[in-house]
């Protein structure tokens, strides 16, 4: 059996290729590796060579070295088995809080009135795993991998007040049931993007944007197709790129045409045609270009020339052998009539500005792979839409779908294109978890912590308050107990991917078991659907990171040179002015949590980083009054249980709002079992770090359920379920 090395392996996509001396080298599909946990890049396997149906591919691959840790806890082991526990999950939210308790919206207290609670309270830090707060880069490694140090303040570690302030902000924010803080209204009004199905390709029309002053229309090129056509290809097929074809029908026997002339994507050309081609797999038929050039005179037979334009992809998958020419004969030398009353169509706006908005989406959630196609000369590798422009300007080629009407109801850049919901995450929240858009509306945080109605360009000059400045600061936290750092490459880090239905969407009846989302077949555009709630972290516990030392240093990962190890210890202060006790007790309750619970900070949180128990270790309160009236500032030093007290009004007022006792509240509920260790979450992970088959199908086969959409969906906090890796 041949060897060979592996020269690229894409771990998210389940393949990569062989060097065997070929340009791309040979195709293999992680589903034909025996020890597929062991495949990386540059390693050496043996193999089989096979003709599979679109082309030459390896079989049989076995890799030939012993097996490294690259799991990402201490559980090596237990992770070879059959379940994982999510990284994260979400904290639902309740109904609006009863009228008459402080858990309603409304404005907020007067910065000069003396009455409230001020002071100082005095907090300590404890990691209970190695903490990595990012700072400065102090190296870039000619791949493109980058090392961090910790942040540092006077060449002091410390963490930054900043981070201390969202951390706090985010528990209160769940706990108190206020708005979203860190929702980006501009971008949450934008329904999401997610990846269309092959079934969707045949609605699709090739077509030409055309500019006509202000508003744009399509010119619908619909090839050879009449009304009375067979199944027919509107675009002809233009082979352009050498392919390993297998068989002897009029398909697989298509020559690649030469090509004579300056030809690029949109590029107006002449061709000569084929008859129609029965495809050899699908039952549909296509023209396939036999010859090409942007001079009509260049062709053989110019009496055979017909007009039109290049559409050009790019190379931007395996075996990839035809780009498409786009045209429209002239309807009197067809069979039939055309197939559309109206070749002209006209484009909304708002189409428009979607179909701006997909280019932007793609051009977004490939930016690693785009920076790295780049950088190694293989922007053909690239489709198109990847680095076009992201606004239209006239003259672009895309595909069109049209409604029962015909008209146009879809641009898209590709067949197989990303799709859009019609409903945004915006559209998804209720009212009170909205964030506050006037000064009388204020939710319970954004009265603690501080509001503004909106961008700073969108405030108008009135005599409205657009602003309010918030009754807290945090001071930067100190280390005060050293007890060592360490170095570490960290594991690829993935984008939130809000698309993934069965993981990001509820009922929005907080009746319901979380097996319902099952069956939401249409996702973020369900009628009974709600995003799931508040992003945290699960604590992870006795489950320390893995301080694994082969993970490869590449562009997409950084090193971290001196995260804080287990036992670091820090302090910081929180100035208060003016609180309610009520108001005081949740600040106090969202710092020190309850008994067992570690909050979660800094980088690394998937993988176990940034856990830390935070202890309050005093407050000092400030007397206003005495301060304006006798110019000394008189201050008083609360004992743990009086602290205590303002903790337990806050919970009596959370029941009074929420009719449920404190720890039965749903809020609370999700937050405990987050944000608590559990020895039968183990191990907790993602699916994919450790490249076996069974881990890539996992997010593939979940969505091919026999009697649902999903196999599985993400539990609730409180249920403590499992997945099964093989589902």
């Amino acid at each position: 059996m041949p060897k060979g090395k592996i020269k690229k392996y894409l771990e998210d996509r389940g393949f990569g290729f062989i060097d065997d001396g070929s340009r791309d080298g040979l195709f293999i599909h992680i589903k034909n590796v025996t020890n597929a946990s062991l495949l990386t890049k540059g390693e050496e396997v043996q193999y089989e060579r096979s003709n599979g149906t679109k082309g030459p591919q390896a079989i049989k691959v076995r890799v030939l070295k012993n097996a490294i840790n690259t799991s990402h806890t201490n559980n090596s082991v237990n992770n070879q088995m059959d379940k994982f526990y999510n990284p994260y999950n979400f904290v639902r939210w309740s109904e609006p809080a009863n009228d008459g308790t402080e858990f309603v919206r409304k404005s907020p207290e007067n910065h000069w009135s003396n009455e409230g609670i001020s002071g100082v309270v005095k907090v300590n830090v404890t990691t209970e795993s190695p903490l990595f707060v990012s700072g400065n880069k102090v190296k870039t490694h000619a791949n493109g991998h980058e090392e961090y140090e910790f942040h540092k303040k006077d060449g002091k570690y410390t963490i930054p007040g900043s981070s201390l302030r969202g951390m706090i902000r985010s528990v209160y924010e769940a706990v108190t049931n206020s708005s979203y803080s860190i929702l980006n209204e501009n971008e949450e009004d934008i329904p999401l993007f997610y990846r269309g199905d092959t079934g969707m390709a045949k609605d699709l029309v090739p077509a030409r944007l055309i500019k006509d002053g202000e508003q744009f229309k399509v010119e619908l090129l619909t090839g050879h197709v009449h009304n009375k056509s067979r199944n027919l290809m509107y675009a002809a097929w233009f082979p352009r790129y050498k392919w390993a074809a297998i068989g002897n029908t009029p398909y697989h026997q298509r020559p690649i045409p030469n090509v004579s002339g300056n030809i690029k994507h949109g590029s107006e050309v002449y061709a000569i045609l084929s008859s129609d081609i029965k495809h050899h797999k699908r039952p549909f038929f296509l023209r396939s270009v036999l010859e090409i050039s942007d001079e009509k005179n260049n062709l053989s037979d110019p009496s055979r020339a017909i007009r039109g334009w290049y559409y050009h992809s790019g190379e931007n998958m395996f075996n990839k052998h035809d780009e498409r020419f786009f045209y429209r004969m002239d309807e009197q030398d067809l069979d039939g009539e055309y197939q559309f009353e109206n070749m002209l169509k006209s484009v909304p706006n708002n189409i428009v500005k979607k179909y701006n908005q997909l280019i932007t989406n793609y051009q977004e959630v490939n930016e690693d792979e785009i920076k790295l196609k780049k950088d190694t000369n293989n922007q053909n590798k690239l489709s198109r839409h990847l680095y076009d422009n992201k606004k239209v300007k006239g003259g672009e080629l895309l595909y069109v779908q049209l409604d029962s009407d015909e008209n146009v109801e879809g641009m898209y850049p590709v067949m197989i294109s990303r799709r859009q919901y019609n409903t945004s995450i915006l559209d998804m929240l209720p009212n009170h978890i909205k964030h506050p858009t006037n000064y009388e509306d204020l939710c319970p945080a954004s009265r603690l912590f501080g509001w503004v109605q909106g961008d700073v360009g969108d405030i108008k000059n009135d005599d409205k308050r657009h602003a309010y400045k918030g009754k807290v600061r945090v001071s930067d936290a100190i280390l005060t107990k050293e007890n060592g750092t360490i170095q570490q490459t960290l594991g690829i880090l993935g984008t939130p991917k809000p698309t993934a239905v069965a993981m990001y969407l509820r009922s929005k009846d907080l009746s319901a078991s979380s097996l319902k989302g099952k069956y939401f077949d249409n996702g973020y555009d369900h009628q009974e659907v709600t995003i799931r709630g508040r992003k945290m972290y699960l604590s992870h516990g006795n489950q320390n990171p893995s301080l694994d030392r082969n993970i490869e240093k590449s562009n997409l990962n950084r090193t971290i040179n001196d995260a804080m190890s287990k036992g670091n210890q820090f302090t910081f202060e929180i100035k208060v002015e003016g609180l309610t006790d009520v108001e005081f007790g949740a600040l106090l309750w969202s710092l020190s949590l309850e008994k067992g619970m570690h909050h979660r900070l800094g980088y690394g949180k998937p993988f176990g980083f940034g856990q830390i128990s935070v202890d309050i270790d005093g407050f000092e309160e400030t007397n206003i009054t005495s301060l304006y009236t006798t110019w000394e500032e008189k201050r008083k030093s609360y004992s743990k249980i009086e602290l205590d007290n303002y903790i337990e009004l806050f919970k009596q007022e959370m029941q009074k709002a929420f009719n449920c006792t404190f720890e039965n509240i749903i809020q609370v509920v999700d937050m405990v079992a987050i944000l608590t260790p559990s020895e039968k979450r183990s191990p907790i992970q993602y699916p994919v770090p450790f490249k076996s088959s069974k881990i890539f199908d996992w997010f593939v086969n979940n969505s091919r359920g026999k009697k649902s959409r999903y196999n599985e969906v993400l539990p609730f906090p409180s249920e403590e379920k499992d997945f099964l890796l093989k589902n």
